[in-house]
């Protein structure tokens, strides 16, 4: 059994799983993948791709047990030198020899080693008397918080993408969509753009109301950048703008009919009235106009204004229809179905209608994740500026002199253990001959 943990939890194993996950997810950026669809464009809600979610997750579950349980030993281990060739071999390496009892030397060992913070422990037999002394053991404590806080992340990243979701809605001002997994909508009140003195985007903000089934309000905000609406464990981010492809929100255009001629500024989708009973109306915006030449239909090719067009209809007095045409934003001076009619309408420009894009996530592994970084963070921390210490001593009595061997040894900041054994033996044996 404890073969088989130790082959599960190896990091052989965990190497290749990482390489695996890592041609999984180098697919999954070279393929686009589209949720729902099987083969290679899911791969990340794939079979195998879970499979090895979980494998990683078992090599590393059965390799933090493993190092929990060798720390643990060592914190609770005690270790004893009984043999004064164990320490001469040791790098750094004491020997006092002195008149007087073992007993003397040990109590004068121990009480220096305690007043440095060590925790002592003696064994003794007929002819010698044994010390270990150690500290730092909130180091290894570390060491397990490390393990654990990287057990407690992985965790906290499956439960993200098993559990949580991430929806992207466009919305123009007035538009509202529902909000997945709950019972309520999200209603765009407002969009701005924000510019600098340079004339060039400072930021961008949307004023966003979350209504019930009702239509009452639950909770307004003002969101930017970093700055999300929370609402009932639900993020709503402002990530990004664009323009409506199905609406502008201005027209500037030149209106020339028989006596006759001026520019004016109509809002789209709606009738202005003009001198001499003459009404007009903007209607039909595509960004990127394409005719179907056998239905005649018109549909966008894509969502970015490359070929923006609407359609004008004038009415004269009498409701009788005087134009009615497609005017092109590229080709102001294209008049479409009635070149020889009295009327022209040219466009000058427009006001694109922007809409806000939302982001809208559910995560609910942020707090495993968050815990497991402030574990993993107080872990290193502990690691690296607690240094593990032990310290061993052996006392030897013959005719009536006492050979006291110190050694120890240190994980870190070796320059300054030395110094503190030094401390050590000559606070305890201020008169004593060294070899």
């Amino acid at each position: 059994m404890n073969k088989f943990l130790q082959t599960l939890g190896s990091l052989k194993i965990m190497l290749w799983l990482f390489l695996a996950l890592g041609l999984f997810s180098l697919l999954g950026v070279i393929i686009p993948q589209q949720p729902g669809r099987a083969g290679l464009h899911d791969l990340y809600n794939s079979t195998a791709f879970i499979a090895l979610l979980v494998l990683c997750a078992l090599n590393l579950t059965t390799c933090v047990i493993i190092r929990i349980l060798a720390n643990f030993r060592q914190v609770f281990h005690k270790d004893f030198l009984g043999e004064p060739e164990a320490f001469r071999a040791m790098k750094h390496y004491r020997e006092i020899d002195k008149e007087g009892f073992a007993d003397t030397a040990v109590i004068h060992l121990t009480g220096a080693l305690k007043r440095r913070g060590y925790a002592v422990t003696e064994k003794r037999d007929e002819e010698r008397c044994m010390l270990y002394a150690s500290k730092g053991k909130l180091s290894k404590i570390g060491s397990i918080l490390l393990h654990l806080g990287a057990l407690v992340i992985f965790t906290g990243g499956l439960v993200s993408s098993r559990t949580g979701y991430t929806d992207f809605l466009m919305l123009a001002p007035g538009q509202s969509a529902s909000v997945k997994k709950r019972d309520c909508f999200v209603r765009v009140d407002d969009f701005r753009i924000v510019l600098n003195n340079e004339g060039r985007v400072k930021s961008y903000e949307s004023d966003v109301t979350l209504t019930g089934r009702d239509g009452k309000p639950l909770l307004t905000k003002t969101i930017r950048v970093n700055d999300p609406l929370i609402h009932d464990g639900i993020h709503f981010y402002q990530s990004s703008y664009g323009e409506a492809p199905d609406a502008v929100r201005l027209v500037r255009l030149q209106f020339r009919a028989p006596g006759l001629d001026t520019v004016l500024e109509a809002a789209y989708d709606s009738t202005v009235s003009l001198p001499g009973g003459l009404t007009l109306r903007l209607h039909d915006y595509y960004s990127d106009l394409s005719i179907d030449m056998q239905t005649r239909e018109p549909s966008n090719r894509s969502n970015e204004p490359n070929n923006p067009a609407l359609k004008a209809r004038v009415l004269g007095a009498k409701g009788d229809t005087l134009f009615h045409s497609w005017l092109y934003f590229n080709h102001p001076d294209f008049q479409g179905m009635r070149p020889d009619s009295p009327v022209r309408v040219t466009l000058e420009g427009y006001r694109p209608q922007y809409r806000t894009g939302l982001q809208v996530r559910e995560n609910l592994g942020v707090p495993y994740v968050l815990a497991g970084l402030l574990m993993t963070s107080l872990g290193l921390l502990m690691l690296l500026y607690i240094p593990v210490r032990r310290i061993y001593a052996l006392a030897l009595t013959a005719q009536g002199r006492t050979r006291l061997l110190v050694s120890g040894t240190s994980n870190r900041f070796e320059e300054g253990f030395t110094r503190e054994l030094n401390d050590i033996v000559d606070g305890s044996a201020p008169t004593a001959r060294f070899s």
